[in-house]
């Protein structure tokens, strides 16, 4: 038994035990007078079956209870760095140095913020309490609960404590993060100012992908997955607000995947060249101070020409070059596209990216479990919406945040298995429309407004249907 502690053993009980040892309760009486605090503490009705044990968390109640002071220590054993203090301590204590490596040291767990007469120390071992008898002779060494510092006796350490500021420290190796520069900082730095409205991108597109449901082809099933169906993708619509591509457009596969994801980024690729060349005009001044600054600076400055090419450029260089990468990068937005759109066309997604230029290909992916949050490369940057929104945001409590009228419409998702069903000749059943993932059906009102777009957009397959619907 460790010198200064008398250990309680009842686990329930014990805490109370600690109080009878503190206010010098007689041996022949003692049951008594944990039976006294007990009761004083929970009231006389209480079971004391139902009781489990006294948590750091009560003691603050216990305090004002009891109008006392408790401070709860526990003995660690750590590693001590031989600095002067240790020294010091070593010299004092008088052991061998070899037996410092590993030493008993006594920490405050919790500290009581209260002013009462009286004073009680536990020691806490695990969930168990014991009640410290002299505190001085607890332990031989007391750390500081701000700094780690170590004192011989528990009286230097409190005085410590009073006057110690050391904050807990933490260590980068490489520095604090600090948030990189806009190219507009940038530009600013070098003397070169934009104005506030011209510093955020401009122009956007966005997408939608549309599956059938393949049930003919299904993988095995096992004892943890059963397949229902296989989403497969059937249509794409895109739509931006770059002049001249304000539209929609929709793009219908024809059996291949890979070809209907391949003229998806082709249309974003004439999206992105489109806004890069408004940007340019935009920003043709800005251009032209920089093309003044780098031909001064070169004529001016002395330049490595050993080395990496890229060292040789001019800081300068390398800042137009960053404010056109900046221009060529068209944001491509869809919502919940993170978790749905992008891992339906993954494999044909990756298969195309990667197919790209060198110069071109993604720079990064910012992946959270199943949820793709970014894709970028130099001319795309795929995002999902719904990433910055708050949580459980519909699309259409989306489009209503906005003041938009229009309404996603209805479709019959389950229905259509297959790409002939495209040239279905009339708008399928009410009953088509059911949904087995939401169990429910849409309303009469709802199949009557999905009659009244069929006869007014005088549609005539069920492809003329699945294009209104995409392009909403």
């Amino acid at each position: 038994m460790l010198m200064g502690v008398i250990s309680i053993l009842t686990k329930v009980f014990v805490f109370f035990r600690c109080l009878a040892m503190w206010s010098g309760g007689h041996p022949h009486n003692f049951g008594k007078t944990v039976d006294h605090y007990f009761h004083e503490y929970m009231g006389p009705s209480d079971n004391a079956k139902t009781f489990k044990g006294v948590t750091l968390a009560d003691l603050p109640l216990i305090e004002k209870k009891f109008e006392l002071n408790i401070n709860v220590y526990e003995l660690v054993e750590e590693e001590i760095e031989e600095d002067e203090e240790m020294v010091k301590l070593v010299k004092d204590t008088g052991e061998d140095e070899e037996k410092t490596e590993q030493r008993i040291v006594a920490k405050v767990v919790q500290r009581s913020h209260r002013q009462y007469a009286d004073t009680m120390n536990v020691n806490l071992y695990q969930d168990h309490f014991s009640y410290i008898i002299n505190l001085d002779q607890y332990c031989k060494s007391y750390a500081c609960q701000r700094c780690g510092k170590l004192w011989k006796h528990v009286g230097m350490q409190h005085r410590h404590e009073r006057t110690c500021e050391a904050a807990v420290r933490h260590k980068y190796v490489g520095g604090s993060y600090q948030l990189p520069q806009t190219i507009f900082e940038k530009l600013e730095d070098d003397g070169i100012n934009i104005p506030k409205e011209d510093r955020f991108y401009p122009y956007h597109a966005t997408y939608d992908f549309e599956c059938y449901f393949d049930k003919d082809t299904l993988p095995t099933n096992s004892e943890k997955v059963i397949w229902e169906a296989k989403h497969i993708p059937l249509s794409v619509s895109l739509c931006s607000n770059i002049p001249g591509f304000t539209e929609p457009i929709c793009f219908i596969a024809d059996g291949d995947p890979q070809y209907l994801v391949d003229r998806m980024l082709q249309h974003l690729d004439l999206l992105a060249e489109t806004a890069y060349l408004y940007l340019l005009a935009r920003f043709e001044p800005v251009f032209d101070k920089l093309d003044k600054k780098i031909a001064d600076a070169l004529m001016n400055e002395v330049i490595n020409v050993d080395g990496d090419p890229e060292d040789k450029k001019h800081p300068l260089e390398k800042l137009r070059e960053d404010l056109e990468a900046y221009l060529k990068e068209l944001p491509v937005v869809g919502f919940n596209s993170g978790k749905y759109d992008i891992n339906v066309i993954k494999p044909y997604l990756m298969k195309s990216l990667q197919a790209l230029p060198e110069e071109e290909q993604m720079s990064f992916v910012v992946k959270k479990n199943n949820n793709f949050m970014a894709i970028k490369t130099a001319k795309w940057k795929f995002v999902d919406i719904l990433n910055y929104l708050a949580p459980g945001f519909s699309y259409s409590k989306f489009l209503k945040a906005f003041g938009c009228s229009v309404t996603k419409g209805f479709l019959p998702y389950e229905w259509i298995t297959d790409l002939e069903k495209l040239q279905y000749p009339q708008l399928p059943p009410h009953e088509a429309f059911y949904s087995s993932l939401h169990k429910e059906n849409i309303s009469a009102e709802e199949y009557a407004y999905c009659q009244q777009v069929w006869t007014e957009n005088k549609m005539q397959t069920f492809l003329d249907f699945l294009i209104w619907y995409n392009n909403r």
